[in-house]
């Protein structure tokens, strides 16, 4: 179905309405996160933080997972695949390691 663009009057499909309404939704949110007092750079950091501490056992999980061939089949890892993975692994695990003993908030 097609609607009617509100801004410069243009046809667009109904499934682009998302990708016109999600940015203003994360405008309001970013105001919101201003408003409230909130600095966005400590905000960006800590979210930073939070994914490098979280990829640690996801890249674990994806690595046992990829390499097992019960689960896998013909398409399980390579060896050199699983040695950058494991190498992948322990730099991320030491970094973030490191993070969580010299964090100072």
């Amino acid at each position: 179905m097609w609607i009617v663009d509100t801004v410069d009057g243009q046809l667009i499909p109904d499934t682009v309405r998302a990708f016109l309404v999600r940015p203003k939704r994360q405008d309001l949110v970013g105001l919101g996160i201003t408003v409230v007092g909130i600095n966005p750079i400590k905000a960006l950091v800590y979210a930073a933080v939070i994914n490098g501490v979280v990829a640690v056992p996801l890249i674990l999980l994806i690595l046992l997972m990829s390499s097992n061939r019960a689960i896998m089949g013909r398409y399980v890892n390579r060896r050199w695949v699983n040695v950058i993975g494991w190498c992948t692994f322990m730099a991320m695990g030491v970094a973030a390691l490191t993070t969580i003993l010299t964090w100072r908030p």
